[in-house]
């Protein structure tokens, strides 16, 4: 454990140091802030009117705006943690001393998604203090669903994580993104074979794809972080899937990992 823990620590220092992953932070503030105060401005010219429908502005457009930041974090976050220690031949240093293949990949993993955890963090946070004036209740939900966001991108980060195992990282990184935004939306291919309209082709390529990307996607689409606006009732079975998902990831890239030719 203290291996493990010793390659998270030092991937965290490492990630800290990119100016990439700072200016991301920065403008997820920045646009945070700017929905709090566009919709605080609004608030004040509506004492005592029915307020919902800003304050469901300002939780929707904070929560998006950490999806989208959350997302490119955890790429400029994960990419590099893997094909950086190779491509320095760091590697080469850490595996001589008593650490194994796969203590190297379980650290890199948790040190990029505790680092990624954070940032997401003081998102919510920043974002739960415009609201907190207004509906306490709402806020602590708010920061909840910043938690069912934070469970989407441990997929994407284990994916990235995976697929930078084997991949450089640039192409590794957009696999992984690709695959974890088709597990957004992958009833869209059921749609195009049921929808008797369109090119008979186009309908059956779209029913042998949907069981592919029903299987190889972690199937975010189940976990509606959306809440308190939407309510799902199976989101603990979400949680779970996407979870287990994360791990049959970090698995498959322990042993391709250490199998691999350094």
């Amino acid at each position: 454990m203290r291996n493990i823990w010793a390659i998270a620590r030092g991937t965290m220092k490492e990630a800290v140091r990119r100016r990439s992953m700072a200016i991301t932070l920065i403008l997820s503030l920045l646009f945070i802030c700017g929905v709090g105060a566009i919709t605080q401005q609004g608030l004040r010219h509506r004492e005592g009117e029915d307020i919902d429908p800003l304050l469901t502005f300002q939780i929707l457009g904070t929560i998006r705006t950490v999806s989208f930041f959350g997302a490119l974090l955890t790429l400029f976050i994960t990419m590099n943690a893997i094909p950086l220690e190779i491509e320095r031949r760091t590697i080469y240093t850490m595996l001589s001393k008593p650490l194994e293949r796969y203590q190297f990949i379980l650290g890199k993993f948790i040190g990029c998604f505790l680092l990624l955890a954070v940032n997401l963090l003081v998102m919510a946070v920043v974002g739960a203090l415009f609201i907190l004036s207004h509906d306490r209740t709402v806020a602590l939900d708010l920061i909840r669903s910043f938690g069912i966001l934070t469970v989407r991108l441990t997929a994407l980060c284990s994916l990235i994580v995976l697929f930078t195992t084997f991949m450089p990282a640039t192409g590794g990184a957009f696999l992984a993104l690709g695959i974890y935004f088709l597990g957004q939306a992958p009833g869209g291919f059921r749609q195009v074979a049921e929808a008797e309209g369109l090119n008979p082709i186009l309908r059956i390529i779209a029913r042998i794809l949907y069981p592919i990307v029903s299987v190889i996607t972690p199937r975010v689409n189940k976990l509606n972080f959306d809440a308190p606006i939407l309510e799902s009732p199976d989101q603990l079975q979400a949680i779970i899937m996407v979870l287990g998902y994360s791990g049959i990831c970090l698995i498959i890239a322990m042993i391709i990992f250490g199998r691999k030719e350094l």
